[in-house]
């Protein structure tokens, strides 16, 4: 029977596989005209760019009376044209011509789109090539055009821009992190010869605190030829940002020319280390794309649009030549270094420059054929890249989804007292608090940010998880005895009666306010993911999982809480299971392939044995998150509360033991996940979304290639893991903020008093949960996994510091505590925004500041004139002695 299931489920998801068609569509891109330049020749190579929501073209070169085999010139302009703002709808838009013009005719330059304006470098005339820089920004106000060697910054002063250390001309160059990059080129008319390769940096990432710009020359790959006309492109390789070269033309000394395919990329971390090889080889092009130009698209593609592959390089057609083949057209993916087919472009013009003009593609002039320049302005507006989500998956997701509330309602007689909507009675088994717990770290940033991290990198972060169960154990024999003994509500609790009642609140206020902004994340992501793979809003999905997650949790209190968690947990952790063997099921080479092609390309790579605290190195990893992983173990309501909900403290300790060390199947199943998903997609590049963002690629996954059904339960579990997290927030902040506030300052009032005041703060609170999950939508962010740890790192290593104070410590006082925690949150600002130090030991520097600082003014504050008996860990061990 089992057999027979496997079988049916990897029979369908092949099924589903096949009949997808592929999600490099040829639709992704709509291309038109605007306007044609005012000029009916065209030109080939001109400057362009974007300047204060304006796209400007300028310079280049033609032949405006005729062929050059029919002895007319090549003519070198100076003219700006302008298009002042970007037309809407069907418009074509209107040019105007500058009055000011270039320096001098120029072209076949390099220009860069800045917020100073549209930088334009090098180039050259008939004569000679350019050395010069200079800059074109386009003035609104005065409807001018303003060409300038300087750049104007933003106090008002200017900072004159440098000559290239060599005049250079027929280069390419992209902008990578705020710096401009200049590689290839020829340095002189003789002939169409390349000189000595070299690379150039200007470094305006140094303004504006550098008083000078200066252009650095950098190493040129040492196996690569000299080249002229290559393409360059920064982007993001789902490690670091770099900077990509393809192809180009490389003329020797006896003027015999060699087309080129070979593509590189520099990674500007390695500059200062080995310069040498800061450059590494990357999969060639499919065939030569020289003078084609490009740009990214997406958070790891990279759309290279045009160029000639040299077919009729040989022939001396002139008038018969048919144009350059309008099927160069490809997308690189950085991160799987697979080349995706585009489909064919409406006219392939070479000798250009790709401008993003907001979220279109501008192609601005250029060349069609030998001699035959084009005055077209093509644009090109990505469509939408959404799968097919059928009304099977919306039906899936909305039993589930009614079947999350029936928990709440189902629960909601339970919670008549503030024991039961706080601590469901103290009557769950540890089973369910135990999956509960663990359910608590299975966030939707677990299902869908660490898959997306080790698709795009490694298993360096596995071992961050591991530590998980470290802090399992110590929270087991040291924290858990506390908390039982003391029959708390919340581990705030505790602070008041080890330090003051000031220690208590704060420490309550800063885990209330952190939970508000963890509710907007964990709400954030799931409907990224749902406006990824359907067309519903991203905003209608965030509020529709605030009001369900909302009402449930008003309902049913904390026992609606923990139930849905474990329905979460079976369900997430049974999807990525189905996804994970369909994923073998459909690779030719099944599992031994999933093996073979991630230790092929180091994609199992755990370890960094480096003594640096700037990346993730094994003792990072080790000291940081044993550390951090103590904080919602020992210091977090909404883990807290949890193992408080069991009938004893035996029955607590096993549900930790089984939070903690479900951690290990559940990591290796998701970091499995996402080898496997870089393995198809290498396997199967044309289904990749090529606009795509890499932190979407298992619901895009989900929603392209499972069967229907299928897709809506994983989907659906993807929304209740969000929800269970929220729930989890909303329940255990008006749990502390009832406990730790209003009945600690209002004592003796009547108990439903304070349980109808709890279900208030549970609907305020979901507002504002809700509320800062739409601010993350509207800001978005580039690596959400990485986000959620920082700020989890940032705020909560000094909480976890005041209960390592109070336990671990008899010297610690009231006076210290706050000042440890107060000092700890300056030391970790300081330590974020003026060093380099890894996230990961944000918590352990909060963590330890907030101790050390503690120990030291609690020693000049003052005698303790508290009874300790209890509440330390020494004089719990003596009681126990006596």
């Amino acid at each position: 029977m089992k057999r027979a299931f496997v079988l049916l489920f990897a029979l369908s998801f092949h099924s589903a596989l096949q009949s997808q068609e592929s999600k490099s569509s040829s639709s992704f891109l709509t291309w038109s005209d605007l306007e044609p330049l005012p000029d009916d020749t065209g030109f080939a190579a001109p400057f362009a760019g974007i300047s204060n929501g304006a796209l400007l073209v300028a310079g280049g070169a033609n032949f405006p009376d005729g062929r050059p085999w029919d002895g007319h010139p090549k003519v070198w302009h100076d003219r700006i044209f302008v298009m002042t703002k970007k037309p809407e709808g069907d418009a074509k838009g209107e040019w105007i011509t500058a009055k000011a013009k270039l320096p001098k005719p120029s072209g076949y330059g390099v220009s860069i789109s800045t917020s100073y304006g549209v930088i334009a470098i090098g180039g050259c005339d008939k004569d000679v090539c350019h050395s010069e820089v200079f800059v074109m920004k386009w003035n609104a106000a005065s409807n001018t055009v303003e060409v300038s060697s300087s750049l104007t910054l933003e106090d008002g002063s200017t900072i004159a821009l440098p000559s290239l250390p060599q005049a250079t001309a027929f280069a390419s160059g992209a902008q990578l992190g705020g710096d401009i990059y200049i590689v290839g080129g020829q340095h002189n008319m003789k002939g169409d010869t390349t000189s000595k390769p070299q690379v150039f940096r200007l470094k305006l990432s140094n303004l504006p605190k550098s008083s000078e710009l200066k252009w650095e020359t950098l190493p040129w790959p040492a196996n690569a030829s000299s080249r002229v006309l290559p393409i360059a492109v920064a982007q993001h390789d789902g490690r670091q940002d770099c900077l990509f070269m393809f192809s180009g033309r490389k003329i020797d000394a006896e003027g015999k020319a060699t087309l080129l395919k070979d593509a590189w990329k520099l990674i500007p971390s390695q500059i200062s280390k080995k310069a040498a090889e800061a450059w590494h080889q990357i999969p060639d092009s499919p065939t030569c794309i020289m003078a084609g130009t490009g740009l990214p698209i997406g958070s790891s593609g990279i759309h290279i649009i045009g160029g000639a592959d040299g077919r009729y390089w040989s022939q001396d057609l002139k008038d018969e030549h048919p144009g350059f083949p309008n099927e160069i057209h490809y997308t690189y993916h950085t991160v799987t270094e697979k080349w995706l087919k585009a489909p064919p472009l409406p006219l392939n013009l070479v000798t250009t420059t790709a401008v993003k003009w907001d979220e279109d593609i501008i192609i601005p002039g250029g060349e069609s054929r030998p001699a035959v320049r084009s005055n077209r302005i093509l644009i090109a507006k990505l469509n939408s890249t959404q799968g097919s989500f059928g009304w099977v998956n919306y039906l899936t997701i909305a039993i589930y989804l009614a079947v999350l509330v029936g928990v709440g309602i189902y629960t909601s007689s339970a919670g008549e007292s503030t024991k039961e909507f706080f601590l469901g009675g103290q009557r769950i088994p540890w089973w369910a608090a135990g999956l509960s717990i663990f359910g608590t770290q299975l966030s939707a940033i677990t299902f869908m940010a660490i898959p997306a991290l080790v698709f795009r990198t490694d298993w360096v972060y596995f071992w961050a998880n591991m530590m998980i169960c470290i802090a399992a154990v110590i929270t087991i024999y040291i924290y858990l005895p506390f908390y039982r003994k003391l029959n708390v509500t919340t581990a705030y609790e505790y602070l008041e009666k080890r330090f003051s009642t000031a220690v208590r609140c704060m420490a309550s206020a800063s885990f209330v306010l952190f939970q508000i902004g963890r509710m907007g994340i964990v709400l954030y992501l799931p409907a990224l993911a749902l406006s990824t793979v359907t067309n519903l809003n991203i905003y209608v999905s965030i509020l529709m999982m605030g009001v369900l997650a909302t009402f449930y949790t008003v309902m049913g209190g904390i026992e609606a809480v923990i139930w849905t968690d474990v329905l979460q947990v079976i369900v997430l952790a049974g999807g990525a299971l189905l996804i994970l063997f369909g994923i073998a099921s459909d690779l030719d080479g099944g599992w031994s392939e999933i093996f073979s092609a991630g230790q092929e390309a180091n994609k199992f790579h755990q370890f960094n044995w480096t003594w640096d605290f700037t990346t993730t190195a094994v003792w990072v990893v080790v000291v940081g998150k044993i550390l951090e992983q103590l904080m919602p173990y020992s210091a977090d309501q909404a883990v807290v509360q949890r193992y408080l909900t069991t009938p004893d403290q035996k029955s607590a300790a096993r549900s930790l033991w089984m939070g903690g060390f479900l951690v290990i199947p559940a990591s290796l199943l998701f970091f499995g996940l996402g080898t496997a998903l870089w393995v198809y997609y290498r396997a199967h590049p044309e289904n990749l979304n090529p606009a795509g963002n890499t932190e979407s690629i298992l619901p895009w996954f989900v929603a392209t290639e499972l069967p229907q059904g299928i897709a809506g339960i994983v989907i659906a579990g993807l929304f209740a893991a969000s929800m269970s997290s929220l729930d989890s927030a909303l329940n255990s902040c008006s749990t502390a903020i009832t406990t730790d506030f209003y009945k600690r300052f209002k004592p003796g009032l009547p108990d439903k008093h304070y349980l109808g005041l709890a279900k208030q703060l549970t609907i305020i609170l979901g507002v504002l949960g809700t509320g800062f999950a739409l601010y993350m939508a509207y800001v978005q962010s580039k690596s959400i996994f990485d986000v959620y740890l920082q700020i989890l790192g940032l705020f909560g290593g000094g909480l976890a510091g005041l209960f390592a104070l109070g336990i671990f410590t008899r010297r610690g006082t009231a006076t210290g505590a706050l000042a440890g925690f107060i000092v700890s949150a300056i030391v970790l600002y300081i330590v974020k925004t003026s060093t380099d130090t890894h996230f990961f030991l944000f918590a352990g520097i909060g963590m330890m500041t907030c101790i050390l600082i503690g120990i030291l003014v609690s020693s000049f504050s003052g005698a303790q004139d508290k009874d300790l008996t209890g509440l330390t860990l020494y004089d719990t061990q003596s009681k126990e002695n006596e």
